[in-house]
């Protein structure tokens, strides 16, 4: 399984331009930037089913693209049990 998400994200990913901002635009992932000390990151579903990703403000642009691919994974491994 871990294998078939990491392809998965990576196969949109390079569909994509190698963009995942674009990628997250396309799925209607809004991407937050946040002042926190430990986290990195977060995928996040509010009540009226919005899909977020929480990002840590401070991180490099490397860090965050690594981050916001980690957690678009979380939304390609769930979007079956997400979706209502």
């Amino acid at each position: 399984m871990k294998f078939y998400i990491k392809n998965k994200v990576k196969t949109l990913v390079e569909k994509y331009d190698k963009n995942i901002y674009k990628l997250c635009d396309i799925y209607n992932i809004i991407i937050l930037y946040v002042d926190w000390k430990n986290e990195k990151g977060l995928f996040y579903i509010d009540e009226n089913n919005n899909y977020f990703i929480c990002i840590k403000n401070t991180l490099s642009e490397e860090e965050k693209e690594n981050i916001i691919i980690h957690e678009f994974a979380h939304y390609i491994l769930h979007k079956e049990e997400i979706r209502r």
